[in-house]
């Protein structure tokens, strides 16, 4: 059997099918869009339930084309979703795994969300899926547009046969979001015990097929996620030539060409991607160095009278 030919519900609490008939009949019905976080530490199958209950809204969903890893390729997916899926309901999954964890990343996040869910509603049947670490790193404004109706906490995962969830309205993000605001939690993760979950079950694991599909996908997600967060440790330990240069006040080809000519290439790591090296720091003294020792070897040509005897070489390994 192709893992598009088996029946959703029959991995999904009914209680959680229920909510889902009710919000599909509101949706199909009044065009409104409707709002859905997943969210829960890692390991907790996030992305593949977040998938599986795409599709139970529509059944074509196409988890290579209607998935955003990023907020870039939501974009993508978002339009992709809107100009090419022909469906009574749309789905579409913004996934954080390739957002950075920076304030400024999530604001960026956050409004590009929110102006496509008040750009959707009264205009398409949409759902929104967003899956995150944890719902209250939003904002509380995220939230004012009313258009968030359901948190998933995935709070237990049982082997590979089923994970466990904590399902939450609205007014229960809202109220713990403020909790956590006015210092009423003592860690933040344990904001989702201070407020009765509207009602709880679990979402069985999928057919192989489906899961081997889901894990190719995410494992791209997290291969990206891994490589730019290697990026960015690297940028805090090592310079690219770029950085070196606008330290140096030269232009990128006189730092290349020093590096060349000084060996200094053995100071370097390579990207992942093979396509940047950052060089180590102790890189930035000794290229000071050569470029001042090159500027008195300058000044000492123009003017032939001062000779103080001191040698012009350079030596990478004194400095």
């Amino acid at each position: 059997m192709s893992y598009e030919d088996f029946d959703v519900k029959d991995y999904l609490e009914p209680k959680l099918v229920e909510n889902f008939e009710s919000a599909n009949d509101v949706i199909v019905k009044n065009k409104l869009p409707f709002g859905m976080i997943i969210d829960g530490g890692p390991g907790m199958a996030k992305t593949t339930n977040a998938m599986l209950v795409a599709k139970y809204f529509q059944k074509s969903f196409n988890v290579e084309k209607q998935v955003g890893r990023g907020i870039d390729q939501f974009i993508k997916a978002y339009n992709y979703t809107i100009d090419k899926v022909r469906a009574k309901v749309k789905v579409c999954i913004y996934d954080e795994a390739n957002d950075s964890d920076r304030a400024g990343s999530r604001g960026r996040v956050q409004r590009i969300l929110n102006q496509v869910l008040v750009a959707t509603s009264r205009q398409e049947a949409v759902i929104i899926i967003v899956v995150l670490h944890r719902f209250y790193r939003l904002d509380e404004r995220f939230f004012d547009n009313g258009l968030i109706d359901l948190l998933l906490n995935m709070d237990e995962k049982v082997n590979d046969k089923y994970v466990h969830f904590r399902a939450y309205d609205i007014d229960s993000m809202i109220w713990m979001v403020s909790q956590i605001k006015r210092g009423k939690v003592l860690k933040k993760p344990l904001v989702y015990g201070i407020s009765s979950p509207n009602f709880q079950g679990r979402i069985k694991a999928p057919p192989l097929d489906f899961m081997i599909e889901v894990e190719r996908h995410s494992k791209e997600g997290k291969d990206l996620l891994r490589r730019k967060g290697t990026r960015e440790l690297l940028s805090e330990q090592y310079y690219t030539v770029p950085v070196l240069a606008s330290m140096l006040q030269q232009t990128k080809e006189a730092v290349s060409y020093r590096i060349k000519k000084y060996g200094l290439q053995k100071t370097y790591v390579r990207d992942k991607s093979g396509n940047m090296f950052f060089y180590d720091k102790d890189a930035l003294g000794v290229l000071r160095k050569i470029f001042e020792d090159e500027r008195r070897d300058e000044e000492r040509i123009g003017d032939p009278a001062q000779d103080d005897g001191a040698s012009t070489g350079v030596s990478v390994e004194e400095s």
